[in-house]
């Protein structure tokens, strides 16, 4: 009985073992599903939105069925990016308030700034340049405190926009400096073209053609 009474207990260890085993194999398998996901989206962003968006909404099925925050904080944003771009401007900012939500509760401070950018950028397409910039200052702040360039160089040129379109030239001119100086800094050669252009726009809208 004794002899019995442990094969039982062993075979029942095992079965359990085998349960665990297919469960993780099972969850690195979806996990894996979702990168691929992910990436689809990020190729087809541009070329075909609509079938990024596809892309995004499968990834956030999966990621809630395995209860990853991070992950559906970050495929909330996608989607974001994918409304934003449609001009579906109420949707985006759904999908932007409950990324920041999740990155807020789990204290990611550079994803929050990043998420205050973005919000930010849907009351500027709105023309309320005020509330988006007192979203930007928001996350400069916490790019500031982190010493984060990049993100201060975003932050920088948000800001130029936001009070160029309030009629502040030399604010904004200033503001797109700053950004050149962080890209510069961070050898972004791309991105310091970018900030280039900007500066160039100013001085044309000021019609100093230096």
């Amino acid at each position: 009985m004794y002899k019995l009474r442990c094969l039982l207990t062993l075979l029942g260890l095992l079965f359990i073992c085998k349960w665990i085993n297919a469960q993780e194999s099972d969850q690195q398998t979806q996990q894996k599903k979702i990168q691929e996901l992910k990436e689809l989206y990020l190729e087809n962003k541009q070329a075909d939105p609509f079938l990024a968006l596809e892309f995004a909404a499968q990834a956030l099925q999966l990621a809630e069925t395995l209860k990853d925050s991070i992950e559906i904080a970050t495929i909330y944003n996608y989607l974001g990016d994918s409304y934003f771009e449609r001009k579906s401007y109420s949707i985006a900012l759904d999908n932007y308030y409950k990324s920041y939500k999740i990155f807020q509760k789990f204290g990611d401070e550079i994803n929050v700034a990043y998420s205050y950018l973005d919000i930010g950028s849907i009351y500027f397409e709105q023309n309320l340049s005020t509330i988006a910039n007192n979203y930007y200052e928001k996350a400069k702040l916490i790019f500031e405190r982190n010493n984060d360039k990049l993100g201060l160089s975003f932050t920088y040129d948000k800001i130029g926009f936001a009070l160029l379109k309030q009629g502040d030239e030399n604010g904004a001119l200033q503001h797109f400096i700053e950004s050149d100086y962080f890209r510069k800094g961070l050898k972004d050669t791309l991105l310091s073209a970018i900030s280039s252009k900007n500066i160039s726009e100013v001085y044309l809208l000021r019609e100093e053609y230096e």
